[in-house]
């Protein structure tokens, strides 16, 4: 395995600072409200402050899979898969343009982990038991694109998504101890290249992240022997890594990423992530043409699985005009509210209608209603009911007596 070291002048250092832009980055923040109990919600940052915002409780949520997370492009879902307060293993995902409403999938078995868009196409892929699948996060779903009995052990938030050319590329451990970069054609389940890295005990890599604007894999290349972390490309066809920078505040024994706190802002072209240097957290901004930090900045919340939204990116990159739209949010009217039988509702096209309770559970789904809906085997208590027209997101709130 080659490897290159490439150099910034310090000018460059300088300029990336000052020019850092705010970056909205999405995460799980758990809430401690008594000596055992607490509750998970869904948090909006600013990268530039470490400011959280929250945006709801996610109701029923026990535990969260590490390194389960992606985001939805396409529906601006937010989805990771958790373990529900009645022990189920689900998929949740939930909704970030109209509101705050989770649903959530259960499975039998358990779901596969490190969830990867595509950005291009819209489809969510994950890992797990060594098989690579496709995931419809809204049935459960899903469909196997192939088994690699090679790759059985990997390190959370080892992989990642080439949106470009329908790549899963993820790093696994062989049976002899070395760290492969697998990169797999999810269209046909081929192995397309798998080099060889290093042994596990001589280096870890973390992090990893395609840049579709320049075709370039990255990742955070940590030598184990010097406690030295460093930003890096790769060239997955011959597992050459090339050296753009040493990662300082990742560089001495007390220090290291957060597991599953990194995302990757493609139009910025920086990856965001959860660090700890000496004991304390920081939220970092990372340019990834330059290795350089530019935003530091001190925080303590107990956040997990960042998630970014590249919804405006890559509708602009790969010229999807049916969504370029910015999502638009407008209430439903509807009548009576209360109700005890029947709701009269008004919608433009008569769109399908998602009825969800007040947990955000998925009820049923009203198709064909001609704006009259039947609810009179609903249980008394609050519901929303959620529709969808293009890039319009229609919702409203009602009392079923």
């Amino acid at each position: 395995m080659k490897k290159t070291l490439t150099t910034f002048l310090i000018l460059t250092l300088s300029f990336s600072i000052i020019f850092a832009q705010q970056i909205n980055v999405y995460g799980l923040f758990y809430e401690q409200t008594g000596e055992f109990s607490g509750n998970n919600q869904l948090v909006v940052l600013d990268n530039t402050t470490g400011d959280m915002t929250s945006l709801g409780i996610i109701s029923g949520l026990s535990a969260v899979a590490v390194g389960s997370s992606t985001f939805d492009q396409f529906n601006n879902r937010y989805i990771f898969w958790g373990i529900s307060d009645s022990y189920q293993q689900k998929i949740y995902h939930l909704d970030i343009a109209g509101a705050l409403i989770a649903n959530s999938v259960p499975f039998e078995n358990t779901p596969p982990g490190e969830l990867e868009y595509d950005l291009q196409y819209d489809k969510v892929y994950g890992f797990g038991n060594s098989r690579l699948q496709e995931v419809d996060i809204f049935s459960g779903a899903t469909t196997t694109v192939g088994t690699y009995g090679a790759i059985q052990v990997y390190p959370i938030g080892s992989s990642t998504f080439d949106s470009n050319n329908s790549h899963y590329i993820i790093v696994g451990v062989n049976s002899s101890g070395l760290m492969t970069l697998y990169t797999i054609d999810v269209n046909t389940g081929a192995i397309v290249y798998s080099p060889d890295l290093d042994s596990l005990s001589n280096i870890g890599v973390t992090a990893l992240h395609f840049d579709v604007q320049n075709n370039t894999l990255y990742g955070l290349y940590r030598d184990i022997a010097a406690s030295e972390t460093y930003w890096v490309s790769f060239n997955q066809e011959t597992g050459d890594v090339t050296y753009i920078s040493l990662v300082p505040e990742l560089s001495t024994s007390n220090s290291g990423i957060v597991v599953g706190s990194s995302t990757y802002s493609q139009n910025a072209q920086s990856m965001i992530f959860i660090g700890v240097v000496n004991g304390q957290k920081q939220l970092f901004t990372l340019d990834a043409l330059t290795g350089a930090i530019t935003q530091a900045v001190p925080f303590d919340n107990q956040v997990i699985e960042l998630e970014i939204n590249n919804t405006s990116f890559a509708n602009s990159f790969y010229n999807k005009l049916s969504n370029t739209a910015s999502v638009n949010v407008k209430s439903i009217r509807i009548a009576p509210n209360p109700a005890t039988n029947f709701l009269t509702v008004d919608l433009p096209n008569n769109q399908s209608i998602e009825l969800i309770d007040a947990s955000g559970k998925l009820i049923r789904i009203f198709e064909n209603h001609q704006g009259r809906l039947n609810i009179s085997t609903l249980s008394s208590g609050a519901y929303w009911l959620v529709a969808k027209d293009g890039n319009t997101v229609f919702k409203s709130l009602f009392v079923k007596e």
